[in-house]
């Protein structure tokens, strides 16, 4: 038993060795969480220091992808490698709410659409899609299709794209998100601007507009701003363009640049080239710059003094805007290659540690199969002790069996001998025998005559039985209840209580009736009807008491007559019971 013991501690220590301990994931989840409110930026570091979410348990690692996808959307970035966000959509495919599944599919389908894998983004929406929908999470469904277009859109699908959004736009009104309903309406516009159909275009910019003037702040405002700007610069409307392109920027003094590169090249092809100075030194003034701004900076540098005759400064301005465009393609491609050379460590070490989690199951594995062969053997030898144990014990049983059967042949020989000692006596008694015959005569006599007291005294017992029977209060109630015809009844004239007050009656009165009735195969009415039929009631009686026909009540005889065992038509179903009683 105590090497039992050791190998049972040591096989729990190896399946807690093989456990995850979540206790460091699930404090930085708690402190990302804690966080994200006010320093989103700190969340995303916590969420980042993880380093294989993966090894996290399921609904941690389902925890650490929502969160993430909260702090991707708060600060306007891409979603990390798939594979997090792959496992945690599956865990809640089969254990998570609909509301939940569609969420996930989001983050899931973003995440493969920011690797470039656009198919399995697309899969992956419409799955979310139909989530959303079951559970009418309009808003969500709202997102995803949003999303759904922008696939449509990077592969300049326009046409597909603007239905999304329209389908989009549709979902956000049934959830009362009207500012996203604007941006959705804003976003259909320009897949008309993408197709040169800007007129078309016009009407959905500005119904965004109405929108946002009541529901939107001033960058939102200002944004849609800017996009009736650029529909009225394409329809050739340049005072229309202008006027909104300066209320984008009286607006908001959030990402003006764009607004005032688009004013200055407006003013280059009109030939006012100082106000589109102007414009381009206003821009100069905003800092930081982003890349397409300053690309598109250097470009209207170049157009500018291009259309005024300097075209030394126009040359050195289009080498920059060259310079600047090479630059940002190789920024991108390091970060690309960055990117990859990231993903690829994070397989490995994942690939690594999933190895490493494999041996160890295989160890695992092992040792149980090496418990399993000890344990068979010393099945094996614990078979074979006890097997000579079996054959010790019978051999001890047989020594006591023939020891056993000539004490009794002993017995037997003693009790011969005494019977014949006892024949030998009665053979001398003889006589004393004819003497006895006449007392014998005198006891039979006085036997028959206790036989008919015995008889007598049952028959007082069985009358005053039935005497208690029939004077009780319950019977009684029988009586008048049985004399009474009660139309439109559908059950029983006796309640639970007045079958209570019968069988405590009976039971009391006839002590074993009980007894002997449990013996027969009978259902639980009709050992009822048993304790009901020793009130010697007709078929009639017991008909309106029970509230069913009166052919009905000679079946149930019937039936308890062929259980009690009762064939012949002459014997009284009350009489037997009255003898079983």
């Amino acid at each position: 038993m105590r090497k039992w013991l050791v190998g049972i501690g040591w096989l729990c220590v190896l399946w807690l060795a093989g456990c995850k301990d979540d206790g460091v994931g699930e404090r930085l989840l708690a402190r990302a969480e804690a966080v994200f409110a006010t320093a989103p930026d700190s969340a995303r570091a916590l969420l980042d220091s993880v380093a294989l979410p993966e090894e996290l348990g399921e609904r941690s690692l389902a925890r650490w992808c929502a969160l993430y996808g909260r702090v991707a959307d708060t600060l306007y970035i891409d979603l990390p490698y798939p594979e997090p966000f792959r496992q945690a959509y599956t865990y809640l495919r089969a254990h998570g709410t609909r509301r939940e599944q569609a969420r996930m599919g989001l983050y899931l389908g973003r995440a493969y659409a920011a690797d470039k894998e656009y198919e399995r983004a697309m899969k992956v929406y419409l799955q979310a899609l139909d989530a959303a929908l079951a559970c009418e999470d309009y808003n969500q469904a709202g997102y995803i299709s949003s999303y759904t277009a922008d696939l449509y859109d990077y592969e300049e699908n326009y046409l597909r794209a603007k239905e999304k959004y329209a389908e989009a736009e549709t979902y956000f009104r049934q959830a009362g998100n009207m500012r996203s309903a604007a941006y959705a309406l804003r976003d259909q516009g320009q897949m008309y601007v993408f197709v040169d159909s800007a007129h078309i275009a016009l009407p959905y910019i500005l119904q965004a507009d109405t929108i946002l003037t009541t529901a939107g702040d001033s960058s939102d405002i200002a944004y849609i701003a800017n996009a009736l700007g650029n529909v009225y610069k394409h329809l050739g409307d340049t005072s229309l363009a202008k006027r909104y392109f300066w209320k984008a920027i009286q607006v908001s003094d959030e990402d003006i640049a764009p607004d005032y590169c688009a004013l200055a090249d407006i003013y280059i092809e009109a030939g006012d080239f100082s106000n589109a100075r102007i414009c381009l030194e206003e821009v100069n003034h905003i800092s930081p710059l982003n890349d397409i701004v300053s690309i598109a900076l250097a470009y209207n540098y170049y157009q500018l003094e291009k259309a005024e005759g300097n075209l030394n400064k126009a040359i050195s301005y289009l080498e920059a805007y060259n310079e600047a465009c090479d630059s940002i393609y190789s920024i991108r491609s390091y970060e690309n290659v960055a990117k990859a050379e990231k993903k690829y460590e994070h397989l490995k070490v994942s690939l690594e540690n999933a190895q490493l989690k494999e041996e160890r199951q295989l160890l695992f594995i092992h040792f149980i199969l090496a418990l399993i062969a000890s344990f068979l053997l010393l099945v094996l030898y614990l078979f074979r002790i006890n097997h000579k144990n079996r054959l010790i014990y019978q051999q001890n049983l047989d020594l006591e069996r023939r020891s056993n059967a000539i004490s009794r042949l002993q017995d037997e020989l003693r009790i011969k001998q005494q019977e014949l000692k006892n024949l030998s006596n009665q053979l001398s008694e003889k006589n004393d025998l004819l003497d006895e015959l006449d007392s014998r005569a005198k006891l039979r006599e006085k036997y028959e005559r206790l036989s008919e007291e015995e008889t007598l005294l049952m028959e007082r017992i069985s009358e005053q039985r039935k005497d208690l029977l029939q004077s009780s209060a319950i019977a009684q109630k029988l009586e008048k209840l049985s004399r009474k015809v009660m139309p439109g009844m559908d059950k029983s004239l006796l309640t639970e209580k007045d079958w209570q007050s019968i069988l405590l009656l009976v039971d009391n009165a006839y002590p074993s009736f009980s007894a002997q009735i449990v013996t027969y195969d009978l259902t639980p009415a009709e050992s009822r009807y048993c304790y009901l039929a020793l009130f010697h009631f007709d078929a009639i009686a017991e008909a309106r008491l029970l509230n069913i026909l009166p052919d009905s009540v000679n079946k149930r005889r019937q039936r308890v007559r062929q259980k009690l065992g009762i064939t012949g038509k002459e014997v009284d179903l009350y009489a037997y019971l009255i003898h079983l009683a």
